[in-house]
């Protein structure tokens, strides 16, 4: 359990003495993290099952049924050069999310808020902590993914490059970045977990439905050339449909285009979750944000 009156204190010991504008995000940050270190090390784990958790799991069965290291080298390459899968983003598509639905949802649950607010801090300040802290465990996990490939390249005879490694990481992180940033707007919209995470899934899967059913009832007697330019439109409209178009042997310049776009993606939602922060007015029950525009 947090203590939330040293918290406090700390707070208004800073302001009182002229607190910096940089030294009021430690002890928000260290809030987050006590408050939500089982959901951070959960989610870490689930989301590096493969490569970093399976590749232990190789290593035991080796002995037993003949692998060799060779093998699970094919595994990465598949991974990076051909974006075979991974639990970082076919997982990450649903956990990342959740982790900025949960760092807002689980204040109005349990009525700390309204302490949040009455600290001498601004509601801008209270917005940013949170945010920074789910975006650097998104990027601590990608970091830590990719700090194990990179170091299996000395260790085995790859068939991939340390800048393949580099690129794929870096590219899926940006596109993590724009998923957990639409959930943090989509968390400070609705108020409630339950309506973030439905207005999440509708915004992710909105296109694709719409497109299976144009496809279905309109355009079934369409041309296939028109049905796949049609799909790509669609895609193009979906954003975690960008976490497979990520792979290790993109042109440097797509990649570079591609992480801009997640980058100003990211810029976007997180603004638009400051400012309606901002304007939300608290109820005195602490359960929901009510938007106004006062």
């Amino acid at each position: 359990m947090l203590d939330w009156r040293s918290c406090s204190f700390m707070l208004r010991k800073r302001r009182g003495i002229g607190m910096s504008r940089s030294t009021w995000i430690k002890p928000l940050l260290r809030k987050e993290w006590i408050q939500n270190r089982l959901l951070f090390v959960v989610t870490f784990l689930l989301l590096s099952l493969y490569p970093t958790m399976s590749g232990l799991l190789y290593w035991l069965g080796m002995a037993y049924e003949g692998r060799t290291l060779t093998g699970w080298a094919r595994a990465l390459e598949k991974m990076l050069l051909h974006n075979d899968g991974s639990t970082l983003t076919f997982l990450g598509i649903f956990l990342i999310p959740t982790i900025a639905i949960r760092l807002l949802g689980d204040e109005r649950r349990e009525h700390t808020l309204e302490f949040l607010v009455a600290l001498p801090i601004s509601r801008t300040q209270i917005a940013l902590a949170k945010y920074m802290a789910g975006l650097l465990f998104v990027w601590i996990t990608v970091f830590a993914n990719m700090l194990f490939v990179v170091i299996m390249t000395y260790l085995i005879p790859a068939a991939y490059q340390i800048g393949d490694a580099f690129r794929w990481h870096v590219a899926t992180g940006m596109v993590l970045t724009a998923l957990y940033s639409l959930g943090f707007l989509c968390a400070t919209v609705t108020g409630r977990r339950m309506s973030a995470y439905l207005l999440t899934a509708l915004v992710l899967f909105f296109p694709k439905l719409l497109a299976a059913i144009m496809l279905n009832i309109w355009w079934s007697d369409a041309e296939p050339l028109a049905v796949m330019q049609f799909n790509e439109w669609t895609d193009s409209l979906s954003l975690h449909a960008y976490l497979f178009m990520v792979s290790g042997n993109l042109h440097e310049g797509t990649t570079f285009a591609l992480n801009a776009v997640m980058a100003l993606i990211s810029a976007a939602f997180l603004t638009l979750s400051l400012v309606l922060f901002r304007r939300n007015q608290l109820e005195r029950n602490g359960h929901v944000m009510i938007f106004t525009s006062k």
